[in-house]
């Protein structure tokens, strides 16, 4: 169920596709690193489809900002890696979003049953997802059956809590990493979201960036600086839809605060949720731009991230000495 001697980080998705891999091309790193994309392809997928479902007039920005997170060298590396339940929690999270927003399934009760399922499995995965996708989730409830649909998304929580308990009663558990403390850590997130940006890291230590990346990074954290002060202007007008665009900032906040609350040292990697709930914040805030600007914003973006992709050719894990 897990990696070696613990008990958390479900790896049985990611471990399992990987046998797959190997009992169809033989023992190597390409069958790991397709396996890998393969699972966050079906994760993207799922993210485009959540987006489709939120446009209504049919755009083509649901399309630009899943390339933003296809060229976002965040990814570029760990798309392809098999490390610590990302890429589980990652497509099982955009499950979560299309079902959670598609009119298909959003109305019928046993979604949210299956819903609270999966979001166990998240937890299992990787809990560093659960922070962003809270407040969407509580968005999508508040639209629906609240009360009906909440026990449902709970009986399933308590079904797979239920299973894992009598399941991992007897693992291997002799690596437990103290992870939070009740002090604030702020300070070390100052360069965290600058190199977890241009994608040019190892564990915590850090490779020069291209300037290509560098760009990416800083316009990412320019947009995540300003979010307070659009949700403020959000608060303050009656824009459409602005109770889902304040929910999305604080998917944003939540992982932050989540963050801040980490042992040090925070290792960029853990900022891998955070790049989709800035990217669903961006979407739905351009989704109320009625003029083409929306585009004019998303296209330099897309270019500058397929230049980041390029400089990856020579991207090594190896630690730098």
């Amino acid at each position: 169920l897990y990696f070696y001697g613990q008990n958390y980080y479900l790896s049985i998705p990611e471990t399992s596709m990987i046998a797959g891999g190997f009992s169809l091309f033989g023992i190597s790193d390409s069958p790991v690193k397709l396996t890998m994309l393969l699972l966050w392809t079906i994760g993207v997928i799922f993210f485009y489809k959540t987006l489709k479902s939120l446009d209504e007039k049919g755009t083509y920005l649901p399309l630009l900002i899943t390339l933003l997170l296809i060229v976002s060298p965040a990814w570029a590396a760990w798309s392809m890696k098999a490390r610590g339940g990302y890429l589980s929690a990652f497509t099982l999270s955009n499950i979560i979003l299309y079902c959670s927003f598609s009119k298909a399934t959003t109305q019928k009760h046993f979604t949210w049953f299956c819903i609270g399922i999966l979001l166990f499995l998240v937890y299992k995965c990787q809990p560093l997802w659960l922070p962003p996708l809270m407040p969407l989730l509580c968005y999508a409830l508040w639209k629906t059956h609240f009360l009906k649909n909440t026990g449902m998304l709970l009986a399933g929580v308590c079904i797979m809590f239920t299973c894992f308990y009598f399941l991992q009663n007897k693992t291997n558990n002799f690596w437990q990493p103290e992870v939070f403390n009740l002090q604030v850590h702020p300070q070390h997130l100052t360069g965290f979201m600058y190199n977890a940006g241009h994608g040019f890291y190892y564990l915590h230590f850090l490779y020069e960036a291209p300037r290509a990346n560098q760009a990416f990074s800083i316009s990412v954290i320019v947009f995540l600086v300003s979010l307070p002060a659009l949700m403020l202007y959000y608060v303050f007008t009656t824009a459409r839809q602005k109770a889902l665009f304040i929910l999305s900032c604080f998917s944003v906040f939540t992982i932050i605060g989540y963050l801040c609350f980490m042992n040090p040292p925070v290792i960029p990697r853990y900022a891998l949720p955070l790049t989709i709930a800035i990217l669903f914040s961006l979407f739905v805030l351009l989704r109320d731009i009625q003029t083409q600007l929306k585009y004019a914003l998303c296209i330099p973006w897309i270019i500058i991230g397929i230049i980041s992709l390029v400089n990856f050719k020579n991207y090594s894990f190896m630690p730098v000495e």
